[in-house]
């Protein structure tokens, strides 16, 4: 991996964490009920929010039910940043969101 993608990963992962942070307080939840909501530690809500750790795509959808906001809400993904594509496991569609840089 480049430093320059590493740097990119990183900026993503602040961007997104603030984009956690922010929908959570818009609902007015406290990291600790966030926490509580999607079965994790504040500790771990805490890493999200500010880029230190990374989420599972289960963690992504709970966040966005709870939330109400979508995955892009969160991730912030600009058009031109990523290559969608499709594949197909056991008969069921599967978003695949594949980084260019």
């Amino acid at each position: 991996m480049s430093k320059k993608t590493d740097v990119v990963s990183y900026i993503n992962a602040i961007r997104t964490g603030d984009n956690i942070n922010n929908c959570r307080k818009l609902r007015g939840l406290s990291q600790a009920t966030f926490a509580r909501k999607l079965g994790v530690t504040v500790k771990t809500v805490s890493n999200w929010e500010q880029g230190h750790t990374s989420f599972t795509l289960e963690h992504l959808g709970l966040m966005c039910r709870i939330l109400r906001v979508t995955a892009n809400d969160i991730l912030c993904f600009d058009a031109e940043d990523v290559i969608p594509f499709y594949i197909s496991l056991n008969h069921l569609p599967m978003l695949i969101i594949w980084f260019s840089t």
